[in-house]
């Protein structure tokens, strides 16, 4: 029973983790409407405009923080009853 719990906690952490950094990602990478040398680019969230790098480090951190606790729960021992 225990082991059922911590896996459905896991799975979908680990996995929106992955999604989460994969936007991180693709926020950092993103250039907008630029080919070379461009000022700050923009990303609008729940329409307020943000820089879309400090978007990017902000969910590859939370990203980080889901993976690590949902390997943390795959990975937890065996109850010690």
């Amino acid at each position: 029973m225990r082991r059922s719990v911590r896996l459905l906690l896991a799975i979908p952490l680990v996995a929106g983790g992955v999604l989460l950094a994969l936007y991180g990602a693709f926020a950092i990478l993103y250039n907008g409407d630029c080919r070379f040398d461009c000022a700050d680019v923009y990303v609008t969230l729940q329409g307020h405009e943000l820089n879309a790098n400090l978007v990017g480090w902000v969910t590859l951190a939370i990203a980080a923080l889901w993976l690590g606790v949902g390997v943390w729960l795959l990975r937890g021992r065996g109850s010690r009853s």
